[in-house]
């Protein structure tokens, strides 16, 4: 070779490479931009959050709105090789940008402009699953949803499910992880709340399929789990209670380190309730009572407890009570055996010992059956015409429900705290507002008065 033409190869080789490094710091620089601007953007929104005003909301939607425009969440490959390449990332900060500032739009009332940009950003052909495209489908399906508009909620994000691609490994990022796994049983749910008949059948029968699938398609998996869980919990809804029992005996077997038990106490709450196959119920609880102390001794010989009650086998019953009295360690387990236990007294008309029993089992104001024993104790006194002991349980019951929910807001107990407090208001409305504590709840719950009642207290107040 001429020595000519080696220096030319060697230069074009340099600057090739140089080209190349050049290329990799630009991508980085524009991420490193990207990820500055979006903070600058989320610092605006921290401030609005600390001083409300509409000054300091239109410079942080406009904030948001210079980073979905110079970083659009689009703007990727039709296949991404790398999902943690510099292109990725920057498509990332465009798509929170853009939930930034559509949320911004939904707080102040405008929810057609919410809805209509994270709509305008999407991208049908972006990878499956694709992170980026997960967040802004989730989020269009919540704002939909709250808008009272389930189908299209439903449309929205029946895409990252569908097709399915098997064989994935679980940092892919469609790999079919909880979350994903989660969606089958919310579109469900939607399709439900769409009202019509045609799709729900037709989304039902698209997730039956889907989830069959991907128990082939990751036997053995974390993700084989996931879809025999939800397959299971869709059965249950259905009503399909065989099937129901089929793919939780299926849970347990497969899954021996995931805490088969639960899956058994599901499977037995079937067999016991649903199938009229009570012995098998019986001896699934029977086994999982006697292991020992732990959280499925616990739940086990509750829900046997539960089963002897239902079947009028009280002597039993109270047997596997107070046998459970002497072992239960957690709140939520005690304040469920002592309101069953409250229930098995009430049957035996040992109405103070039902009453002590529900009492102690409202101390645990947090727990679900905390809660019911004390809805328990108002609807005993009212059941016996005793309205003014009635509004006294009552009145503690709505005293522990706005606790839940000040304090433990977006939680299962304060979900369920806001259930009860419906409960409670309609069981208030049956007691004679002629007895004065009766009367002071209502007024205190917004409840009308009847007119005999409203002039009874006012004249007692003039006294």
């Amino acid at each position: 070779m001429r020595p000519e033409r080696g220096r030319t190869l060697i230069a074009v080789l340099v600057l090739a490479l140089l080209s190349g490094c050049a290329g990799e710091e630009g991508k980085s620089a524009r991420l490193h931009r990207a990820q500055r601007d979006f903070w600058r953007a989320k610092r605006a929104r921290e401030r609005l959050d600390i001083y409300p005003s509409p000054t300091l909301a239109d410079a942080a939607l406009a904030a948001y709105q210079s980073v979905l425009e110079t970083y659009p969440p689009g703007d990727l490959p039709a296949v991404v090789a790398d999902p943690e390449a510099p292109r990725v990332k920057v498509a990332r900060v465009g798509a929170m940008a853009c939930l930034g500032a559509a949320g911004l739009h939904w707080e102040a009332g405008r929810r057609e402009e919410a809805i209509g940009l994270v709509r305008s950003v999407l991208r049908p052909d972006l990878p499956l699953g694709h992170l980026v495209e997960r967040r802004l489908r989730l989020a269009l399906a919540s704002y939909l949803d709250e808008a009272g508009r389930p189908a299209e909620a439903l449309t929205a994000i029946r895409s990252l499910l569908d097709p399915l691609r098997p064989g994935l490994p679980p940092e892919h990022a469609a790999y079919p992880d909880e979350e994903l796994l989660n969606l089958p049983l919310r579109l469900a749910d939607l399709a439900v709340a769409s009202g019509d008949a045609a799709l729900a059948a037709e989304t039902e029968a698209f997730i039956r399929d889907y989830l069959a699938r991907v128990a082939a398609g990751y036997a053995g998996e974390e993700a084989e789990w996931h879809a025999l869980l939800a397959g299971a919990d869709l059965a249950t809804r259905g009503e399909r209670w065989e099937e129901a029992s089929s793919l939780l005996e299926r849970l347990a077997r497969s899954f021996p380190d995931r805490e088969p038990w639960r899956a058994d106490l599901a499977r037995a709450r079937l067999l016991g309730t649903q199938l009229d196959r009570t012995g098998e119920a019986e001896a699934i609880l029977r086994r999982l009572a006697g292991q020992g102390r732990g959280e499925a001794a616990a739940r086990g010989g509750i829900e046997l407890a539960r089963l002897l009650l239902a079947a009028g086998r009280d002597r039993e019953a109270a047997e596997e009570m107070r046998r459970l009295g002497r072992e239960l360690r957690h709140k939520a387990d005690s304040a469920e055996l002592l309101y069953l236990w409250g229930e098995l007294e009430r049957r035996a008309d040992n109405a103070a010992a039902a009453v002590d029993r529900w009492r102690r089992a409202a101390a645990y104001a947090r727990t679900p059956y905390g809660l019911e024993a004390q809805y328990a104790t108002a609807r005993y006194w009212a059941e016996r015409g005793e309205a003014r002991f009635a509004a006294r349980a009552l009145g503690r019951l709505f005293i522990a429900c706005r606790h839940n929910t000040r304090y433990y807001s977006g939680g299962e107990i304060a979900r369920l705290s806001l259930q009860m407090e419906t409960r409670a208001d309609s069981l208030l409305g049956t007691l004679p507002a002629t007895e004065p504590r009766v009367a002071r709840l209502m007024e205190q719950r917004g409840i009308p008065l009847p007119a005999t009642a409203a002039d009874t207290t006012a004249a007692g107040a003039e006294r």
